[in-house]
This record gives C-alpha cells, structure tokens and sequence, in this order.
C-alpha cells in the first residue's frame, strides 16, 4: 500500500519502466485553473497519470499538492489535511460568485468596519461551526453540481435564506416557471485560528472586479484562517461581512498552509526532473 512515507516530497521516482511517481508541492498562480497546473506537470514529464489533492479557484493562488503515477492513490487521504488561507475581503460589494469571476449586483464606497470589530467576530468564530456551501462550487445535489445547475443558460435563480435554511429558487428563463426548489447543504467544519492582517480603503482602479468607479475608495480586510477540510473561505467572507451588518467579495485568495506545508517547500515547474 502506498503511504506518504513511500516518497520524499519533490523528488519524482522513476520504477523499472521508467514511470514517473512522486509528490510535488507547487505554488498555483492565479489566473489559471488547477487542471491548467496538472496538464502542466503531464507534459513536463511525459505521462498521463498525474491529479492533485485538493483544487484551488482560477482567481486564487498558492499551495497544490500535484500528486503523479502511484502516488495518484493517495488523493483521498491529503484531501482531508487542514488548511490556512489568506483572504482579501472587500466591503460593501455582493455578487452570487462571491470572487473576482462573478457580475456585481450590488456596490457600496466606503464602507469598512471597525478593525476592533473585525477582530472580536474573528474571535469569536474560532471553534466547530456549521457553514453553507458556496453555491457555486462542484458540491453535488442529487447528483448535479450546483455550479453547473447555476450556469445553465436556460434558467434563472434567487436565493431564498430563512430560518437557517437557503434554497435555490430556480426558474424557467423564457416563461418564468418555477423548476424546482435545492436546498444548499451545509457542512460541519472547524476554524482552528483566524485573524485580522489589516484593513484599509483601497481605489476601484486597484481592485480586480468590474463596475467600480476607478477613483472612488473601497474598505478591504485581510484576515489569515486556518481551518478544516471543506471550509469555503469565499463563504466565510460572506458570513463575516453579514455578521458585522454588510456584505463582501474577496478579491483575492492564497492557500499558505497545507498541512505541515508551506510556501517555502514549493517548487517550480523548471524544478521538476
């Protein structure tokens, strides 16, 4: 049976064939898609069989655990490592993506709480929680991924969210005819540290997203969590912006932490022998 003890992280171990296994830690950039990285690697050294544990957003950088050939079986238990992020949030802007990707639907200037407010919330939230799925994400209900259900041109949506319970209230796009109701499912997860980097305004023109006025300033966050095994840190931004009585998008993500990992232990695709 194949164990993380089995291979020396960054080092590609070649069997009697000649095929690639190992385990490689890369620093995702962002703009580009975890399978952009993984078919990467595939033609860096020849070979097919090679996924990752754990994939990161288009918009997010950093850690990605790119697994090759008989380490590809390991994917199920890296998958479950806990993680740490760092998180820009912007105040006083909402859209159903809740990223850089998505159509703003609603934008407010100048809107940043206090920083001690900030960080008593964060505070407050460390521990077990129950948190909802971004409802744009591969999490499947009965057996369809709400992103995928999101993205069909042929239908409308609203979010309906009461008494801990969100729906997605999905219609026909032409006739308006109600399709069906989804719960979105919500999922057990621990916040092991968070906390407040800084705080600011930032101009419209120094920000990743359409629609802002280029001049006018926008409140921003930047917090550092460390979490559980599906925590959806686009998500937590909404709910902390909820909880302090206004609404967020991040602008930015980077995956710092990955298990006992960190950035100082990737290696570059140049690296790769």
């Amino acid at each position: 049976m194949n164990t993380r003890a089995n291979f020396e992280l960054n080092k590609i171990y070649r069997d009697d064939y000649g095929r690639p296994n190992g385990i490689l830690l890369m620093n995702k950039e962002a703009g580009i898609s975890s399978h952009d990285l993984v078919d990467k690697v595939r033609r860096k050294l020849g070979t097919k069989k090679v996924g990752h544990a754990g994939a990161l957003d288009v918009f997010s950088s950093g850690l990605m655990l790119i697994l090759v050939g008989k380490a590809t079986k390991l994917a199920n238990e890296l998958l479950g490592l806990d993680k740490a992020y760092i998180a820009r949030m912007v105040f006083g802007l909402f859209n159903y993506t809740q990223d850089p990707e998505g159509e703003l639907l609603s934008i407010k200037s100048r809107v940043l709480p206090e920083k001690n407010a900030i960080s008593v919330l964060l505070q407050n939230m460390i521990g077990a929680n129950k948190q909802f799925v971004s409802i744009y994400s591969s999490v499947k209900v009965n057996g369809v991924k709400l992103r995928k259900l999101l993205r069909d041109p042929r239908y409308i949506f609203e979010i309906e969210e009461k008494d801990d319970i969100k729906k997605i209230i999905l219609k026909r796009r032409e006739s308006q005819e109600l399709i069906k109701e989804v719960v979105v499912p919500r999922r057990d997860i621990t916040i092991f540290d968070i906390k407040l980097l800084n705080s600011g305004f930032l101009k419209g023109a120094d920000l990743p997203f359409q629609g802002l006025a280029p001049e006018e300033e926008y409140g921003f966050a930047d917090i550092y969590v460390k979490c559980s095994k599906g925590t959806y840190i686009r998500q937590l931004g909404e709910d902390i912006a909820k909880a302090l009585g206004t609404t967020a998008v991040l602008a930015q993500l980077q995956r710092c932490e990955l298990g006992q990992y960190d950035l100082t232990k990737t290696i570059g695709l140049d690296e790769i022998e």
